[in-house]
């Protein structure tokens, strides 16, 4: 399947960006979702899902921004009159974690990095899917004498603190026996780090495919690549649903993730590959041809696999420990008490999917 992502009609989509908020409508009808209803009755009256927000787009990013231009949600809740509201945030997962924390969000996806120092914080939210396992890139300015990350001792590092790269970066050191103390950190965000990269004043950074686009210019070398769900370096995320509503809602919460699954599912497809690089094209300033190396870097199957399966529990717990050894948290985290491990499991046979995606063992080898 080549062209847009396929937009499916929804009976009505509320959408929160920011202050504001507008009524938007796309076509669509979710399959494998029962007319179940809660024992009391009701329905929340309304879900409000977050995202990471595209450049210059009223639609999110990913996976639950494929459920929201597909009508994925609003179709699951058809038959009740739930309302579904969005709430898009450009402030990356320490956003999210933010307002889940303050109630704004009850359903939604971050990266585990935002996750551990939420639950650190005390911030109610139980893990119920994985996210995709992103690709990372170590870039380095060109004509310095680094051959890869352990020539990193000394140099200046440009780094988001607290967000998802940030992990990365502190893992990709550990694993060529570097700490954080071998390095300067210089905290920025993406564009000011492409800036600074450019201007000579940060010496590396790791990041995603808009480093290939310094690269291009002949301004960086890419010296190493993390790819995807294969090391520790690469960045990877979860879906997570307050506290309060998992309690309240459990059937609502099996709904969300229905539709969670069926993007995931789509977006791994081989036939939508083309389709799902138009999408995520649109909100990034990355050309097309750079967008597609970067998706062909990740292995789509294996990267979007919404399993909570023994490599991304071990991968979980491992990011945990990095964080109180670089300072990240105070004390001590542990990820297994805030995970619902088997609830993507029922939904994935429920949808008829049980066997498309594999299991990974705590080593990172695929299982039957």
């Amino acid at each position: 399947m080549t062209g847009q992502v396929p937009r499916r009609p929804i009976t009505r989509r509320r959408l929160l960006c920011g202050a504001a908020t507008a009524l938007i409508g796309a076509p669509g009808l979710l399959t494998g979702c029962s007319r179940d209803a809660p024992a009391d009755g009701a329905w929340p009256s309304v879900i409000r899902v977050g995202g990471m927000a595209g450049r210059g787009s009223r639609v999110g990013t990913g996976a639950l921004g494929v459920a929201q231009h597909q009508g994925l949600i609003e179709q699951a809740f058809a038959d009740t009159d739930t309302r579904i509201e969005w709430l898009l945030v450009d402030s990356g997962g320490t956003g999210i974690m933010e307002a889940v924390a303050n109630r704004l969000i009850d359903f939604s996806l971050f990266s585990v990095l935002a996750q551990i120092i939420a639950r650190a914080r005390g911030v109610p939210a139980t893990v119920v899917a994985a996210n995709s396992y992103q690709a990372n890139y170590l870039a380095v300015r060109s004509g310095l004498p680094i051959q890869g990350p352990a020539d990193l001792k000394g140099r200046r590092v440009g780094v988001t603190i607290g967000a998802i790269g940030h992990l990365g970066l502190l893992q990709l050191l550990d694993s060529h026996g570097l700490s954080v103390r071998d390095v300067t950190l210089v905290n920025m965000n993406g564009p000011e780090t492409m800036a600074a990269l450019a201007a000579g004043e940060v010496d590396a950074t790791l990041g995603g495919a808009n480093l290939f686009q310094l690269e291009t210019r002949g301004l960086v070398r890419i010296v190493y690549t993390s790819y995807a769900r294969r090391t520790r370096t690469s960045g990877f995320a979860s879906v997570l649903v307050h506290d309060e509503f998992h309690r309240r809602h459990p059937l609502a919460t099996r709904r969300l993730l229905k539709a969670y699954v069926q993007a995931v599912h789509w977006m791994a497809l081989p036939e939508n590959f083309e389709a799902y690089a138009e999408f995520s094209n649109r909100g990034s300033t990355t050309p097309m041809p750079l967008v597609h190396r970067y998706l062909r870097d990740v292995d789509l199957k294996n990267a979007f696999n919404p399993l909570i399966d023994d490599y991304y529990l071990a991968r979980f717990r491992e990011s945990a420990a990095v964080c109180l050894d670089a300072g990240l948290i105070r004390e001590p985290v542990h990820p297994d008490r805030w995970i619902d491990r088997q609830l993507v499991y029922d939904v994935v046979d429920e949808l008829g999917l049980g066997g498309f995606w594999s299991r990974w063992d705590a080593h990172g080898e695929e299982q039957a």
